[in-house]
């Protein structure tokens, strides 16, 4: 491969890289800044049954309340690529969204959370 055509393929890397970093970060700064609280009754029938279903299915070991690793599997499995996040961005999330301040998440914190950095989550109806 000839300099010029190294030089290019720099170049043209270098750029590609600098869009993923910018379009990473304005996904960061959404999470971030993001103010979610969800009354769960102003929600449809359908969406609370689906929020329903969303926390039961994520709470595994059935107690009522999901800890950090449920709550990263119920990110992944509705479509949020938590391997694209740094850890200190997930552990945030969780500790943001526990109001209570329990150390764990109840269905409607958990929701807040997936809502967070998926706000399209839950059906339109």
């Amino acid at each position: 491969m000839s300099k010029i055509l190294r030089v290019i393929a720099i170049v043209a890397a270098s750029a590609s890289a600098a869009s993923l970093m910018a379009s990473t970060n304005s996904q960061i700064a959404a999470i971030l800044e993001a103010e979610v609280q969800v009354d769960f009754n102003t929600l449809t029938a359908n969406q609370q049954a689906f929020a329903r279903f969303l926390f039961t299915s994520a709470d595994t070991n059935r107690n009522g309340s999901l800890d950090f690793d449920e709550y990263v599997r119920m990110l992944a499995k509705n479509g949020v690529d938590t391997a694209s996040y740094p850890l200190w961005l997930l552990q945030w999330g969780f500790i943001k969204a526990d109001y209570d301040k329990s150390g764990t998440l109840n269905g409607g914190e958990a929701l807040d959370a997936l809502l967070r950095y998926k706000p399209d989550a839950l059906p339109p109806y």
